[in-house]
């Protein structure tokens, strides 16, 4: 085994050997976290002669209240910064907001510090290059693979790792472009739904705020709808094409378009290219839960699905 020699503190220099983890991207699994305590998410890591940058990968939204009041918060956190020195390695935030509030220790001003970038320290510590819980993994890749897996709803902690480790050596080995296009439009997809949470009106707002936020919501809700009812369609019908234009022109869309300021050509445009495939992955989920078939099972035994 490979052993990665470090030694990280979040406050402080800790003594450790000049080695360090080899220059790339990985993506580290919910696995290093308590499972109890903090909520699941992913955490990618950059590493960059002796810098490591570390991103928390949520798969939702920390609680609205905090994310309105500090304007920051968010489902992706890219906040923490490791250097390497002579005598250790130097964990400092770069943000100020926090990682997030749903978890066990929600009174806690540490609880950022204890249930997140505390364990990464320690795992970080003693983590060698074949622990199934690290692996390469560019950033895109890893995005892909959180929305996609929000986009199954399962739970990440069932999987084992095991969506990490597939994805791994498919990127390593060479994706096929299909397998590209899905997880971009899963990717897409979550993006979508990280806006929409963060513009959601909350307690604290007055009227005005409330009107004004809705109104920059609704754009969003309509992008989501129209895609959603796309997928739908072209799974009744068989032709994305044809799908496209069939949910366009339906009437009710037509009032949503004109409510939110957003016109046919508009959404039209907003369509992905990468959408077809997604859908086709999606379709492969539909039919495996049809078919009463376990679907962590099935993306543990090929993460593709025939894709």
């Amino acid at each position: 085994m490979t052993r990665i020699p470090l030694a990280v503190a979040t406050c402080c220099v800790v003594g450790t050997s000049a080695n360090a983890l080899p220059d790339g991207s990985y993506l580290i699994s919910s696995g290093i976290f308590d499972p109890v305590a903090a909520t699941p998410r992913y955490v990618h890591i950059d590493v960059n002669g002796n810098e490591i940058d570390a991103t928390f990968l949520a798969f939702f939204s920390p609680d609205s209240y905090t994310c309105h009041t500090t304007e920051l918060c968010t489902a992706i956190w890219p906040g923490l910064h490791m250097e390497l020195t002579d005598d250790g390695i130097i964990a400092t935030r770069t943000r100020s907001d926090m990682i997030s509030t749903s978890n066990a220790l929600l009174n806690s001003d540490m609880a950022d510090d204890l249930l997140y970038i505390g364990p990464l320290v320690n795992f970080l510590k003693t983590a060698e290059l074949d622990d199934d819980r690290i692996h390469p993994m560019s950033r895109d890749t890893a995005l892909g693979l959180r929305g996609l897996i929000m986009s199954l709803d399962v739970s990440v902690s069932a999987l084992g790792g095991c969506d990490i480790r597939q994805l791994s050596q498919i990127e390593e080995e060479g994706m096929t472009g299909r397998l590209q296009n899905a997880l971009a439009y899963f990717r897409y997809q979550a993006e979508l739904a990280d806006l929409h949470y963060l513009l959601s009106p909350h307690e604290l707002m007055t009227e005005a705020e409330l009107d004004a936020a809705r109104a920059k919501q609704l754009p969003i809700r309509t992008r989501m709808t129209v895609l959603g009812m796309i997928t739908a369609e072209t799974a009744k019908i068989g032709d994305f094409d044809t799908a496209v234009e069939s949910v366009i022109e339906a009437p009710f869309i037509a009032a949503m378009l004109d409510q939110s300021g957003l016109t046919a050509d508009d959404i039209i445009a907003l369509v992905p290219d990468f959408m077809p495939d997604g859908i086709a992955y999606y379709q492969n989920v539909v039919a495996l839960k049809r078919s009463n078939t376990d679907i962590v099972e099935a993306v543990c035994a090929d993460i593709t699905l025939g894709l």
